[in-house]
């Protein structure tokens, strides 16, 4: 029960820190163009942690390099700090030479071991704004931001 509860906890401030960046780029109300950014980032995220995978298995430093600034650009923009954090000490790393092999695979691990939680997160906050969307007489998102 309690790590149900850590869980949601560190869910609703994803979700504050998502809608706040979110509402920079979007405006206050445009809670369709908000679903419209989490549903491509939901559906582009995936495949680009299976070229990061890919990549490393073929030790290809400079592929996991790009991909992990892509994913780390894109997290930030949607307010996923933690996530595109480790994103971005995986690219910082991936510039280093001579490569430290054992911290990329590390790096690697982190980021594929991150992701559930964050793809959790994006799902519960596009199910919320749908919801609210579908509610216009309600005012602002219920969701703390």
């Amino acid at each position: 029960m309690r790590q149900e509860q850590e869980h949601t906890m560190a869910e609703q401030g994803l979700h504050r820190q998502m809608v706040r960046t979110m509402q920079e780029i979007t405006g206050d109300d445009d809670l369709e163009f908000m679903v419209i950014l989490l549903g491509s980032y939901q559906e582009n995220t995936p495949e680009l942690l299976t070229q990061i995978a890919t990549a490393h298995a073929a030790d290809d430093v400079e592929a996991v390099r790009r991909v992990a600034h892509s994913l780390k650009s894109s997290s930030a923009a949607l307010g996923c700090l933690d996530f595109s954090g480790r994103c971005a000490a995986l690219e910082k790393t991936c510039k280093t030479e001579p490569f430290d092999r054992v911290r990329i695979a590390s790096l690697v691990d982190a980021v594929q071991q991150a992701y559930p939680a964050v793809a959790a997160a994006v799902t519960s906050l596009i199910q919320r704004l749908q919801a609210q969307e579908a509610t216009p007489s309600r005012h602002g998102f219920g969701l703390g931001a």
